[in-house]
């Protein structure tokens, strides 16, 4: 996962994510047309993110004994099926890093303690979060480690 709960205030119930949209964990999220999660995105200056993504509890197979995933003997079918994601609001402090499948935030820009940041409403990283104000403001920065930014601990006020 690409968030780590520090502190946790609210978090919602799980929705479906919209069709072909691929949300990371610790992105910023609305709420569609359809009430499927889809990542953070406004054209204007009127739309506020609803919250920061948890993790899809989507159900990968497990290893076997013998360490191996795929073969005989494995039945896939209540895997991977319909995965929730839920979003965490009203607050909360987080770590958020790269889990392989991305970080939620911008690893180029420069964060300073006690800073603002904000998320990207529009372009390639649409969601992500960053210490540029292209976005609405949604926290401070607690703690950055790396250079590139390799983890990013946020204070969340949405």
């Amino acid at each position: 996962m690409a968030i780590r709960v520090r502190r946790e205030v609210n978090r919602s119930e799980g929705r479906l994510p919209a069709s072909g949209v691929n949300i990371l964990a610790g992105q910023a999220v609305m709420i569609d047309g359809d009430g499927k999660f889809t990542n953070f995105a406004d054209a204007g200056s009127t739309l506020t993110p609803y919250g920061l993504a948890d993790v899809s509890n989507v159900t990968l197979p497990l290893a076997g004994s013998d360490g191996v995933t795929v073969g005989q003997g494995y039945d896939y079918t209540n895997f991977a099926r319909g995965g929730l994601v839920g979003a965490f609001l009203n607050g909360g402090e987080f770590s958020l890093f790269d889990d392989g499948r991305g970080k939620p935030f911008i690893d180029t820009d420069t964060y300073l303690v006690n800073g603002k940041v904000y998320v990207v409403k529009s372009g390639a990283d649409t969601g992500k979060i960053t210490s540029v104000a292209v976005g609405p403001e949604i926290g401070t920065v607690v703690e950055v480690t790396g250079s590139p930014v390799d983890t990013l601990v946020i204070k969340v006020t949405l």
